[in-house]
C-alpha cells in the first residue's frame, strides 16, 4: 500500500506552495484598494472644506467678485460670529456711485459720493446651498488693491488656513496650486495649475510680491484664493487679482496673477483679533 506522503512529489509540493502564495497575494490588493479609496475620498473632502468652503461671492451694485474668509471672531451675541473676508479693492470700490447737484452760489456741480454697500454670498462645500449677508468694508488699500470686509452669521462657516512666512518662502516656480473663485459670478469653482513666476519689488518704500500662475482665472475670480498644499492641507498663499489680455481684448485665462500673502500680511494683521 502506497502512503499519501509518498505520492506527493517535490514538484507537487512546489505547485501547492506556489498556489498558496498566489492566494495570499490575491487577497492583499483588494484590501489595499479599499484603503486607497477611503483615503482618496477623505482627501477630496479636505480640499472641499479648506478651499471651496472659505471662498465667497462678493456683490456690489455695479460688479461681482470673490473673497476668502480668513478669520472668525466671537461677538457679544451668543452663537453669532463675525467673519473677516480678504478681497480686492477694485471690487469693493464699485460699491460707490455718485450723484451731482448744482450749487448756484458758486456756479458749479458738486459730486456727492454714495456708498451702496457690499453683499457676501456664502455657499456650502457642494455649492448647492447659499446665503446672502450684508457686509461692511473694514479696510481698503487702493495701492496694493486689497480690502477687508466683515459680516455676521450664526452659521458655522469654514475659515481658510493662512500660510506662514516660512511656508511662503518655499513657493517656487512649478509648484502645484489651485485657484478658487466665483467665476462669472457663479458659485466658487477650483482651477488647477502651477506657479509660473515669482516677481517681487519695492515701490514707494512698499515691498510687494506677485505670483504668476497657469491656473485659469476669469472675470469674477478676483479676490478669491490661490492655495498650495502643505502636508495634506491647503493653505492660502495669494489673492488672484488680474489676468493677461491681448491687444484685441482676448482674455488669456491661463496667464493670471495673484498678490502674494506676504504683501497682504499688513492689512490682515491690522484687522485680525486673534494673534497666533
Amino acid at each position: 500500500m502506497v502512503s499519501l506522503s509518498s505520492r506527493v512529489t517535490p514538484v507537487c509540493l512546489l505547485l501547492m506552495l506556489f498556489a498558496g502564495v498566489l492566494f495570499s497575494i490575491s487577497a492583499v490588493p483588494e484590501r489595499q484598494c479599499a484603503l486607497h479609496e477611503v483615503e482618496k475620498v477623505d482627501q477630496i473632502a479636505v480640499k472641499q472644506r479648506e478651499m471651496l468652503g472659505p471662498v465667497v461671492r462678493i456683490g456690489t451694485r455695479q460688479s461681482t467678485g470673490s473673497g476668502t474668509i480668513y478669520e472668525k471672531v466671537e461677538t457679544e451675541v451668543d452663537g453669532t460670529f463675525e467673519y473677516l473676508v480678504l478681497t480686492n479693492h477694485h471690487i469693493t470700490r464699485t460699491r460707490m456711485v455718485f450723484s451731482f447737484t448744482a450749487d448756484f452760489m458758486i456756479g458749479a456741480l458738486i459730486k456727492i459720493p454714495i456708498d451702496t454697500g457690499c453683499s457676501v454670498v456664502v455657499f456650502d462645500h457642494e455649492g448647492k446651498k447659499k446665503k446672502r449677508y450684508a457686509a461692511k468694508v473694514v479696510a481698503e488699500d487702493a495701492y496694493l488693491d486689497l480690502a477687508v470686509l466683515s459680516f455676521r452669521s450664526d452659521q458655522p462657516i469654514p475659515v481658510a488656513l493662512l500660510a506662514t512666512d516660512e511656508m511662503l518662502k518655499d513657493v517656487r516656480v512649478f509648484d502645484d496650486v489651485f485657484a478658487v473663485g466665483c467665476q462669472l459670478g457663479m458659485r466658487p469653482t477650483p482651477t488647477f495649475g502651477i506657479i509660473s513666476e515669482v516677481v517681487s519689488g519695492v515701490t514707494k518704500k512698499i515691498e510687494w510680491m506677485i505670483y504668476g500662475t497657469t491656473a485659469p482665472i476669469t472675470y469674477g475670480s478676483s479676490g478669491g484664493g490661490l492655495f498650495r498644499e502643505y502636508d495634506g492641507h491647503y493653505y492660502l498663499i495669494g489673492i488672484p487679482f488680474r489676468v493677461a489680455m491681448t491687444p484685441d481684448y482676448q482674455v488669456m485665462s491661463h496667464l493670471g496673477n495673484a498678490i502674494a500673502l506676504t504683501t497682504a500680511r499688513k492689512i490682515l494683521e491690522e484687522n485680525m483679533v486673534s494673534k497666533e
